[in-house]
């Protein structure tokens, strides 16, 4: 007996209906005695067990459930309920699983709603475990109206990050993010509408921040940062650092800054590779090594530096020798005329500075003269200006000015020059003992 039928002794019956035909040539449908179903095999595992053959026909389904209606709103294709009754159903039990022919499971929905692709313990109500495209060809969304994230690939292409019904971040079709903006200018663009708004960078531990612009520039002088302010639009004031001359090691810089007048940007001061401080100059003239250099105002030539064009500021110390004539000479381009502010101190050793003098020097082109005026005389603490003590200032040239201390017995002088150039610049200093 090859049949329940035969099992039982029934003789054979023919019969037909619309689902099933008893004239088959090949077992259609198996009822086994645990009252699985199998169709297409004859042992079924399953209450229901469908076996589709081995096709390439795409359209040689298992199971196919199609709901004729034609209304939306009626009817459904197919309804699968876990048991437990609602809200008593465990939520560790798997509603409905999809698998391949490994046993690995593709595709579960979990009696908490949960649905997992890729894995069969899904922890959210969709949880990927894999790569996850969405292509609708023009539009997505992600979250509600108020909290989501959604694209466009047609009109306006973006990505938005939208919280609390507001556009909060935006990634256009260049790749520029826009926080706070909705049309980015740059990489990144972030709009504020008060000044408390801005960039924050925090550390909550004993550590320090850092702001890293890193580019490898080729030559000497080029930018490697701007720190750039705009008034609505227009550059007005910024801060450029620079590489330096050394292009083979690439290890010195320099730092300059620069501000605009009737919309023309020019630099006005920089910080030298040395450390020297230039205003209205980029140079600092080697034979002095100024660490303050103070250039002529192209904009206004009477009023750079201090009382002239130029200045220099410039600290000159006499060697330890003593009873020795200590002297400065300072060479401009042409006929000088300017005044100058001369400050000396004098002591015991290399620091003990326990006295004090100071000059004003005024130097006249039109005649060729020379005054000099004590501000303060000299104040002597510990022997500081004795032994035969003087200060002169002459005029070796029309060009050149002179400063001499006669040093003090036992007594070190540093001199200290301000001053400047009515109309020509200083070229050259040079220092003598005698």
């Amino acid at each position: 007996m090859s049949n329940a039928r035969d099992k039982a002794n029934i003789p054979a019956l023919n019969f037909s209906s619309t689902g099933i035909d008893d004239n088959a040539t090949s077992t259609a449908i198996t009822i086994d005695s645990s009252e699985n179903v199998g169709i297409g095999t004859a042992s079924p595992t399953a209450k229901i067990h469908g076996l589709v053959s081995p096709s390439w026909d795409t359209t040689n389904y298992a199971f196919l459930f199609q709901n004729q209606e034609t209304q939306n709103s009626y009817g459904n294709t197919v309804r699968i309920i876990g048991g437990g009754g609602a809200g008593a159903g465990n939520s560790a039990s798997n509603i409905l699983t999809v698998g391949d022919n490994d046993d690995n499971i593709d595709f579960v929905v979990r009696g908490d709603g949960n649905v997992g692709i890729g894995t069969s313990s899904p922890s959210s109500k969709l949880d990927v475990v894999g790569s996850v495209r969405v292509d609708t060809g023009s539009s997505y969304q992600f979250g509600s109206s108020n909290y989501k994230i959604e694209g466009s690939s047609v009109t306006n292409p973006r990505i938005g990050f939208i919280t609390n019904a507001t556009e909060r971040m935006r990634i256009d079709s260049s790749g520029n993010v826009g926080i706070g903006t909705s049309s980015p200018e740059n990489n990144l663009h972030i709009f504020t509408n008060n000044g408390s708004e801005g960039l924050t960078i925090k550390s909550s531990g004993n550590t320090s921040n850092a702001i890293i612009v890193d580019a490898n520039r080729s030559g000497a002088g080029n930018a490697i940062n701007q720190l750039l302010g705009r008034w609505n639009g227009t550059d007005v004031a910024d801060i450029i650092f620079q590489t330096g001359s050394d292009t083979t090691n690439k290890d010195d810089g320099i730092i300059t800054f620069r501000t605009s007048s009737a919309n023309n940007i020019s630099e006005r001061m920089r910080i030298d590779s040395s450390g020297n401080l230039l205003i209205n100059t980029t140079t600092s003239p080697s034979s002095h090594n100024n660490s303050l250099v103070i250039g002529e105002n192209q904009n206004n030539p009477n009023s750079g530096g201090i009382f002239g064009h130029q200045i220099i500021n410039k600290v000159f110390r006499t060697q330890t020798t003593d009873n020795t004539n200590f002297d400065i000479t300072l060479t401009a381009s042409s006929n000088l005329s300017g005044c100058f502010t001369v400050s000396v101190f004098g002591g015991y050793g290399n620091t003990n500075r326990e006295g004090y003098a100071e000059y004003r020097v005024y130097c006249n082109r039109e005649t060729n003269s020379i005054r000099t005026v004590t501000v303060q005389s000299p104040v002597n603490e510990n022997g500081a200006f004795t032994g035969g003590y003087s200060f002169s200032a002459t005029k070796p040239n029309n060009s050149s000015i002179k400063f001499a201390v006669n040093k003090g017995t036992g007594a070190h002088y540093w001199m200290i020059i301000n001053g400047g150039l009515a109309d020509n610049r200083f070229t050259g200093a040079t220092r003598s003992e005698s």
